[in-house]
């Protein structure tokens, strides 16, 4: 009985071989790594038009026993693709030769496609998607590709058959697939294409720069320059439904900040002070063959900080240029680093917010600290190597009568005289010819002391004069 069926088998393979079998064959052989046409459209998301590729399946031919046709596809720039899959018109067809006969079912068939980046399908970078007769199967989301050629695998099972063999089953697949693969081209503004430390995109400050995440590139890195201190703000945006991951570097590439985009066309930002320089940044999926377009805006809200030395060992000072009309501006005697920002040690610092400008007559560095109206804090470090460390002439008092409200004398040029009075201190300046006149809030009294010293513009102080009032 079993040799009676398997001659029967060898005249249905015979009869197949010579009933208009040479343009299926033909057909088949010209399928071998076929370019697929795309179905070009504006956006991925909206379509009305495709084309469809009709995939020719029969696993009874000798090069599709193994249940696998390899296709390509030619991206001509950087873009989505969406697949959609039909087995409807597939099915497979199960033989079986047993002790009670034989025996033939027709069912489903089950189609799989799967895109690779190289020719030997070592490197999936879409997810398969999976198509039973009377179903399609379609790509969840959208994928980002790069431009280039891929492979596309189209598997089902393989062929077997009972004829000359130890199985009792033969099993093959025939039918006419339907494939649809819509391509949406991208225009991004990335010079270096994939980008890698080194080769980082430049970033224009105030001008938006559009990225591109894919599959096959899933990290994309930037630099962009800053000329003054500045408030920083980066926003970024990921086209993708799926999260991403934002890393701000420093000028020597250390992480400042990491930052999860969470998708959806939605913006983010992150804010931070930063010295002049150049600076870094990265952004990358999280998920394995996600990808989407980026957004990334850099905008900047300039904090000049401008420390100048002025003379070189007279009357030596630091002036201080920055924004106009800032909340505070101190200093103190050291080099702070920007985490010292809010430090205790601001604590005992001198507030110049009225003069912009404080005198120095210790060489090393000074460290001067601005906040402005909404409470943001910057600063800035300069080093002294020569100051004027010379006190001021002993003063001179003139006057000190008793019933008067002046005293009066001469001091250093532009000196701050500071006149004290039964424990109370007075202010006022020495004139750019060197006298000084003080008022007092009483009448002075016979026999009241009078102190005064002269303090000049490097901060160094005299040696103190005294009278007796008269």
């Amino acid at each position: 009985m079993r040799q009676k069926y398997a001659f029967l088998w060898a005249v249905i393979l015979m009869a197949g071989g010579f009933f208009g079998s040479n343009t299926v064959a033909k057909a088949y052989e010209d399928l071998t790594n076929k370019n697929l046409t795309l179905t070009r459209v504006a956006d991925i998301d909206v379509y009305n038009d495709y084309i469809i590729n009709e995939l020719m399946i029969d696993t009874v031919q000798q090069d599709q026993r193994d249940g696998l046709q390899v296709y390509k596809i030619n991206l001509e720039q950087d873009g989505y693709i969406s697949l959609l899959l039909t087995a409807r018109n597939v099915t497979k067809t199960v033989e079986t030769y047993g002790s009670r006969g034989f025996s033939s079912d027709t069912s489903d068939a089950t189609l799989t496609a799967t895109v690779y980046r190289d020719s030997k399908l070592l490197y999936p970078v879409v997810p398969q998607i999976i198509a039973k007769s009377g179903n399609k199967a379609e790509s969840a989301q959208k994928i980002a590709l790069d431009q280039g050629t891929y492979y596309i695998a189209i598997q089902t099972d393989k062929y077997s058959n009972w004829y000359g063999g130890t199985s009792n089953t033969g099993v093959w697949v025939k039918g006419v697939a339907e494939f649809i693969i819509y391509y949406q081209p991208v225009n991004s503004k990335e010079v270096y294409r994939p980008s890698t430390v080194g080769k980082e995109n430049p970033v224009t400050i105030e001008k938006e720069f559009v990225g591109l995440l894919t599959a096959t590139n899933p990290k994309d890195y930037y630099k962009f320059e800053l000329e003054d201190k500045a408030l920083v703000k980066i926003n970024y945006m990921y086209g993708s439904t799926k999260n991403a991951k934002f890393i701000l570097y420093s000028q020597e590439r250390e992480e400042l900040i990491a930052k999860t985009v969470a998708g959806n066309s939605v913006w983010y930002n992150v804010e931070k002070f930063l010295e002049p320089g150049t600076y870094y940044c990265s952004l990358e999926t999280v998920t394995p063959n996600d990808g989407g377009l980026t957004n990334l805006l850099i905008t900047q809200t300039v904090y000049p900080l401008r420390l100048t030395k002025k003379n070189k060992d007279v009357n030596t000072y630091v002036t201080v240029s920055t924004i106009d009309a800032p909340k505070e501006i101190r200093y103190v005697i050291g080099k702070l680093t920007n985490s010292e920002l809010t430090s205790s040690k601001w604590k005992n610092g001198k507030i110049i917010t009225e003069d912009f400008r404080f005198g120095v007559n210790k060489i090393g560095y000074y460290t001067v600290r601005v906040t402005d109206e909404y409470g943001n804090m910057f600063m800035q470090s300069i080093k002294v190597t020569s100051c004027d460390k010379k006190a001021p002439s002993r003063p001179v008092i003139k006057s000190s009568k008793a019933g008067n409200y002046v005293i009066t004398g001469t001091a250093e040029k532009n000196s701050l005289v500071t006149v004290t009075v039964n424990r109370r201190s007075y202010t006022c300046m020495a004139s750019s010819k060197g006298n000084f006149k003080c008022e007092i809030s009483g009448k002075l009294i016979k026999g009241q002391t009078i102190e005064v010293t002269a303090q000049d513009i490097s901060g160094n102080i005299s040696i103190k004069a005294e009278a007796t009032v008269e």
